[in-house]
């Protein structure tokens, strides 16, 4: 910077030197007695040859001065100018792998520590369902005049459809009965997917179960809305469940636990065993209790059979314990003849056959 201004300053002075030069001997002819001109030309020479004397020692010390501070500090280095075009390299990282449970030990010791916390391992039995309480049943005669019309079968579907709209203002036990018996044996998917979208804004404990039979329909369009119906109740799905758990028939404990398949619940239900929520956990072992009775068991010994969790295996175990049924004595049997299962596991497995033989007894 200070070799540009010097050079600048010396650039002006000869400049000024030289336009007054011209302009002087101009003058000095034809004027040639006043000599004014001469000796400012000459104080201007001599005032820019100082200035660049001067400049010309201060920059030469300035200079000295910068080597000498160089070796003072032997690790000075130059800064280097940031140019945005070139970011600097971060150090690559490792992409962290998304496991179930942190294997370090310390982590697994404090997840085993909180095992008896979560519900599954701290019920004493499964979920006790309360009193139902029923709906009022209705003799209104639009209700069962519109009744009676949907018991024809060779009534035509655009007045069923309109019988179906009478039926939506009754919130009544007949009407519930009129619309589950539809649902099961009507041909038409109309007037199916409009039962169970009646039955979904009663948003009543009673209408679960017919909804969920809706599930396993023959008709792929009626499954799909009966399975996102059932998802919309208001209402406590573990006690829903147990309700048909408690039931002594057998063909209606079949078909709720085939629909359950159907629907995709049942394989479903095993990761929420785990479940830190009480409700979420209590419907999984209700549901799981259903396809134990029902004698749909190939999908719960299939499932304990291939998991890899320990944990989880635990937890099928207890619901198996506390259901009680003849039904998995066969499986279990099974996983005593397996190899890969542990002897933690098998030896569980020994107490549940010996609680499930004494009872029976």
């Amino acid at each position: 910077m200070r070799r540009i201004i010097l050079r600048n300053l010396m650039n002006v002075a000869a400049l000024i030197s030289i336009t007054v030069m011209v302009y002087s001997q101009n003058e000095l002819q034809a004027e040639s007695q006043q000599g004014f001109w001469w000796y400012l030309l000459v104080f201007l020479f001599l005032f820019g040859a100082m200035g660049s004397i001067i400049w010309a020692i201060v920059l030469k010390r300035s200079v000295q001065q910068e080597r000498a501070n160089k070796k003072e500090i032997p690790h000075f280095k130059k800064v280097e100018e940031f140019n945005p075009k070139i970011a600097p390299k971060e150090p690559r990282k490792e992409p962290k792998k998304e496991t179930l449970f942190d294997t370090s030990r310390q982590s697994v010791m404090s997840f085993m520590d909180t095992l008896p916390l979560l519900p599954v391992f701290l019920a004493k039995s499964l979920p006790t369902p309360k009193p139902l309480t029923p709906l009022p049943v209705s003799n209104d005669e639009g209700l069962l005049s519109a009744i009676e019309e949907l018991e024809t079968t060779n009534a035509d579907e655009e007045l069923r459809l309109l019988s179906l709209k009478v039926l939506a203002a009754f919130r009544t036990r007949n009407a519930v009965a009129a619309l589950s018996k539809l649902i099961q044996n009507d041909q038409s998917d109309e007037i199916k997917i409009k039962a169970i979208q009646i039955l979904t804004e009663f948003n009543h404990e009673s209408v679960f179960e017919p909804i969920l039979l809706a599930c396993a329909d023959s008709s792929k369009r009626v499954r799909t809305f009966a399975v996102q119906a059932l998802s919309k109740l208001n209402i406590e799905r573990s006690e829903a469940w147990m309700r048909i758990v408690e039931s002594d028939d057998p063909e209606r404990l079949r078909l709720c636990a085939s629909a359950a398949i159907e629907s995709g619940f049942a394989e479903r239900v095993f990761d929420r065993l785990l479940s830190k929520d009480t409700k979420q956990a209590n419907e999984a072992m209700a549901l799981l209790a259903l396809l134990i009775k029902a004698d749909e068991t190939t999908i719960v010994f299939r499932r304990l059979a291939e998991e890899k969790n320990q944990i989880l295996q635990k937890a099928i175990l207890k619901v198996i314990r506390l259901t009680g049924s003849d039904n998995a004595l066969g499986g279990l049997y099974l996983m005593l003849e397996r190899k890969d299962v542990s002897d933690e596991v098998k030896k569980e497995i020994d107490e549940i056959i010996e609680s499930i033989t004494m009872n029976r007894s």
